[in-house]
């Protein structure tokens, strides 16, 4: 009863009227926000019932009024404190004695009556005091536990529409499932009918293509064409002399006695041709020592193991080759050699990569073969395990 006299007069704009004061203070006074009496609705709800002002020695006259007063009872719920403001003066008028009577206030008998707003912010713990404990903090809570409820019921809204979609995605997914598990069954029945036969095809193919690849290794293993030059041009490289360091000194002091000899000879001066024969002297000397060292390293050398070495290898291409004939273009010889190579090398590719990529797919291959038998496998042990399952039963 209580929380519904608070959300009656919340934020209103209350007229108050108050017809009579009895001599313990206790004020008859009727509240209305515009068309509404508050203590009319609150006698609807069953919350306080209608009485009379009575005559006695202990009241005195009242007022003559059409309507009844209302005394709140039975309030079995709080009503917010806004009665406990400290200035009462705008609902009641001071304690009085007139001879041990009732008085009557004649200023608030106006009908138009005093009219007292209750604005939020005013709306404090202790503003008003109509006799209860419950503050201003209750009705807030109330409200924020409709906030909340509207909240909730938002959130139940937003959960049911999700719940809807994900109820409908699961279904689509078991659809899916449902397609999948057909399309399996039927892959597996095509596998179990065409998996003998592909096998063994596939093996027999495997086996032609490996005798084949055998029998050209047979009967080209004899051919060799170009692999001799090759070896002999490896053997050249490997094995060829490097040039004396002491060819390069020698060269070097060549020169400088060769620009001796030609300042003696442009000379005209007596005296400074003899000083340029002097130097030519020198360097001469210079140049016969350069030579000795350079015939000891050419001494040194292997000239005629390398000698031999050539011998023998002239000998075997002229016995694969034919006799060498005068004036032939070596260069072009060894560029026709080094076309041949580049060919051969690419071709090596070639063939090694193709190799590496067969040898792949085979792997791949014998690998979903295994994969497969064992889906089959497991397979057949689920359907044993089934139609024992239903024979037990």
């Amino acid at each position: 009863g209580r929380t519904f006299l608070g959300s009656l007069i919340f934020e209103k704009e209350i007229k108050m009227r108050i017809k009579a004061t009895y001599q313990d203070g206790t004020v008859i006074a009727q509240a209305e926000y515009g068309s509404v009496d508050i203590g009319e609705e609150v006698a609807k709800k069953g919350f306080a019932e209608k009485s009379k002002l009575t005559s006695s020695s202990n009241t005195c006259e009242e007022k003559k009024s059409d309507h009844g007063q209302l005394v709140l009872r039975n309030l079995k719920s709080p009503i917010p404190s806004w009665g406990h403001r400290s200035n009462q003066s705008a609902f009641t008028r001071p304690k009085g004695r007139l001879s041990g009577r009732m008085t009557l206030d004649s200023k608030n008998e106006n009908d138009a009556g005093n009219h007292v707003t209750f604005p939020k912010e005013n709306l404090t713990i202790g503003d008003f005091n109509l006799g209860s404990n419950v503050s201003l903090a209750k009705i807030k809570q109330d409200q924020k536990l409709i906030e909340e409820n509207e909240r909730l019921k938002n959130e139940k809204e937003v959960l049911l529409e999700s719940y809807k979609a994900l109820q409908s995605k699961v279904e689509q997914t078991a659809q899916e499932l449902q397609q999948e598990k057909a399309t399996t069954m039927d892959l597996t029945k095509h596998l179990e009918s065409t998996l003998k036969t592909r096998v063994g095809t596939r093996m027999e193919n495997l086996a032609a293509k490996v005798e084949m690849l055998k029998e050209i290794r047979r009967v080209n293993i004899n051919v060799r064409f170009g692999n001799d030059l090759s070896d002999a041009l490896q053997v050249l490289d490997e094995e060829g002399f490097t040039i004396p360091a002491s060819l390069t000194e020698l060269e070097r002091i060549w020169a400088e006695y060769s620009l001796a000899q030609k300042n003696i000879q442009t000379c005209e001066n007596v005296n400074e041709g003899s000083i340029l024969i002097a130097k030519r002297n020198e360097v001469q000397q210079k140049l016969n020592m350069a030579v000795e060292v350079f015939i000891l390293e050419v001494d040194e050398l292997p000239l005629n193991k390398r000698l031999k070495t050539l011998q023998d290898l002239s000998t075997s291409l002229e016995a694969v080759y034919g006799q060498a004939k005068e004036g032939t273009n070596s260069e072009e010889i060894l560029k026709k050699f080094y076309d041949w190579k580049c060919d051969k090398r690419e071709e090596f590719t070639s063939v090694r990569s193709e190799t590496e990529v067969s040898l792949q797919r085979l792997v791949a291959w014998f690998q979903n073969t295994v994969k497969v038998i064992r889906a089959l496998a497991q397979c057949w042990c689920w359907c044993c395990s089934v139609k024992q399952g239903i024979l037990v039963l």
